[in-house]
């Protein structure tokens, strides 16, 4: 598949890597849910659409972020479906690891970021801010809440936080 342009995944748990055949890809849509992503490299990715859909979503997107060292462009969907709220109830809490080294694609490629439905949760902000503060050559990030109610609360929270790129511009779409 070493000319495997552009390329959708959405899996639930498996019991192999269903990513290893996608490593090739320039363009991926990826829907993980229970899925480890370990040993899937991608090389040529520029353009990832990563939607996170169980309660370990940002370990997931971290682990595919530090293997696409020339990733540019990153859209990220959180598909709630309520697990937040589900996970709370039992006690379940999201905990998000920060990489102990950051992403190649944040240090030297990563152009432009893109959040769809952003909640302004806990662990959403943490992402956010840290790509914010990790992507050096970060052009524009653009976050599309999800609730008009505190549209503006939850972009003013993202707009004071420290970015890594002089030129990126935070807009509210």
């Amino acid at each position: 598949m070493a000319e495997l342009v552009e390329a959708s995944l959405h899996t639930f748990e498996t019991g192999g890597n269903a990513l290893e055949s996608l490593t090739a890809a320039k363009r991926l849509s990826l829907t993980l849910y229970g899925l480890d992503p370990v040993g899937s490299i991608f090389y040529q990715l520029v353009r990832l659409k990563f939607r996170g859909c169980d309660w370990n979503w940002s370990n997931m997107l971290m682990h595919v972020l530090q293997h696409s060292p020339v990733l540019q462009f990153l859209k990220l969907v959180v598909l709630d479906n309520g697990l937040n709220s589900w996970n709370i109830e039992r006690g379940v809490k999201v905990c998000w690891i920060q990489p102990s080294c950051v992403p190649e694609c944040l240090l030297f490629h990563l152009k432009t970021f893109e959040w769809i439905d952003y909640n302004g949760t806990e662990d959403e902000k943490e992402v956010a801010v840290y790509i914010l503060k990790k992507a050096r050559r970060l052009v524009t990030a653009t976050v599309f809440p999800a609730f008009m109610v505190n549209k503006r609360l939850v972009f003013e929270e993202l707009e004071i936080a420290t970015r890594g790129s002089r030129a990126c511009e935070l807009t509210m779409g």
